[in-house]
C-alpha cells in the first residue's frame, strides 16, 4: 500500500493467486482499492479490470480493524471487506457479499497478510 496524492489517498496494489478446493492452482487476478476519507467517513473503490466496487462507508477500529461496506440496493448485491490486524505484523482479510435486498452477508473469500520482519 501506497501514500498518494500527496497523502490523501491510500492506493493497495495487489496480485492474488486463487486456489480450488483441493489446493490446486484456478487461476490469478490484478486488483487495485483507492482509499480516501470523504463526507466523514473512509470511502474506497476497488477495480480488478472487470468489476468496480465503490465502497460508500467505513467503521474503523483504531489499531483494530476496518470495515468497508457498498451500498444496499434492491438489485445488485451488498459487498463487505474487513481488514482485522489480529497480531502486530498479521491483518486478516474477509470478502462477504449479501444477495440483493439481503442483510445476511456470506464470506466469499478470506486470507491472512503476514508482514515479514
Amino acid at each position: 500500500m501506497t501514500a498518494e496524492a500527496g497523502g490523501a489517498v491510500l492506493l493497495r496494489r495487489d496480485h492474488t493467486d486463487l486456489f480450488d478446493a483441493a489446493g490446486k492452482p484456478a487461476g490469478a487476478m490484478d486488483q487495485i482499492m483507492m482509499i480516501y476519507p470523504e463526507g466523514g467517513t473512509l470511502r474506497a473503490d476497488y477495480s480488478d479490470g472487470t468489476h468496480v466496487i465503490h465502497y460508500l462507508a467505513a467503521i474503523v477500529k483504531p489499531g483494530e480493524s476496518v470495515e468497508f461496506t457498498s451500498a444496499a440496493r434492491p438489485d445488485t448485491p451488498t459487498f463487505r471487506l474487513a481488514y482485522h490486524l489480529t497480531a502486530p505484523t498479521t491483518l486478516e482479510v474477509t470478502f462477504s457479499m449479501a444477495q440483493p435486498g439481503g442483510a445476511d452477508f456470506q464470506p466469499i473469500a478470506t486470507g491472512v497478510l503476514n508482514r515479514g520482519g
